[in-house]
């Protein structure tokens, strides 16, 4: 099954990262984009919150589409994101732009259709 790797985790993607690992999947956790340039394995998908209060993620989100430029982004939302929003993350690299809660079987199509590159 594919390797995911899941950004920064929160009360969102530690649901994600569950639902994923019941589906099959391979899920790895790193707390930074830093922390994931240590660690030399290959990804298929990345999963990142974004709008999270305190945090800025659309640096990391452009940051890692700089560093796995074919590998497909999901964003998970921390609010209901606007036309604009959406615009703004699709700009930085985001191949997905998911507001949460997320139901599980939607968030296991997305991954599939992102897997496959099937993105529209």
């Amino acid at each position: 099954m594919a390797r995911i790797l899941v950004i920064n985790e929160d009360f969102r993607t530690v649901a994600a990262s569950e639902i994923l690992v019941a589906a099959g999947y391979e899920v790895h956790t790193q707390w930074s984009l830093a922390d994931r340039l240590s660690d030399a394995q290959p990804v298929a998908l990345v999963i990142l919150p974004v709008f999270v209060p305190g945090k800025d993620h659309l640096h990391t989100l452009r940051d890692l589409r700089r560093h796995f430029a074919n590998v497909p982004i999901i964003t998970l939302s921390g609010r209901t994101s606007s036309e604009q929003d959406t615009r703004l993350l699709e700009q930085l690299g985001a191949t997905r732009v998911v507001d949460c809660p997320v139901q599980p079987n939607k968030l296991l199509a997305l991954v599939a259709a992102s897997l496959r590159r099937d993105v529209s």
